[in-house]
């Protein structure tokens, strides 16, 4: 009866192991089907990122949140805050603090966005140092396609 067991027990893990497999064929296969194929010498070469900003808001009001954190009172300047776009926050002296919008309130109403004009309130984790009139810039990074390596041009140049 032991022996069952085991055997039994051995052969759950061998299928599961399989089933790991198999999904990480699949993955890599519909990889290849959406686009362009990477070698390995392709992976080495760095990527460029692009910031495309969509919009920004200026710290209005600073709640304490009853959890670890802070609320953000925002009025929307230009453009629009959407969930799930990364923000930043602009001091005085610079950049203080960049993460992604977790949840987006109007009032007690989450929201997926936010227009000109509205304000808003944010929550963020672990960050106390923000002030009244800093701004928030919500931007999207786009990840260019990989950087051609350098090529000589072939010609000589004699000074």
């Amino acid at each position: 009866m032991r022996k069952t067991y085991k055997r039994e027990c051995y052969q759950a893990c061998q299928a599961q192991r399989a089933l790991c497999i198999t999904t990480k064929r699949k993955k890599s296969t519909k990889r290849q089907a959406q686009g362009r194929r990477i070698t390995s010498a392709e992976s080495f070469v760095p990527q460029e990122y692009s910031e495309e900003i969509i919009g920004s808001a200026k710290v209005i009001a600073l709640f304490k949140s009853s959890r670890k954190g802070v609320i953000l009172g925002c009025e929307v300047l230009k453009g629009k805050l959407v969930r799930g776009d990364s923000f930043r926050v602009l001091g005085p002296m610079g950049p203080m603090y960049t993460v992604m919008i977790k949840s987006l309130h109007i009032e007690k109403d989450a929201v997926r966005e936010s227009v000109k004009g509205q304000q808003v309130g944010r929550k963020i984790r672990d960050f106390n140092k923000a002030r009244l009139g800093d701004l928030v810039e919500s931007f999207k990074e786009h990840a260019e396609h990989y950087v051609k390596p350098w090529q000589p041009h072939g010609k000589i140049y004699y000074p």
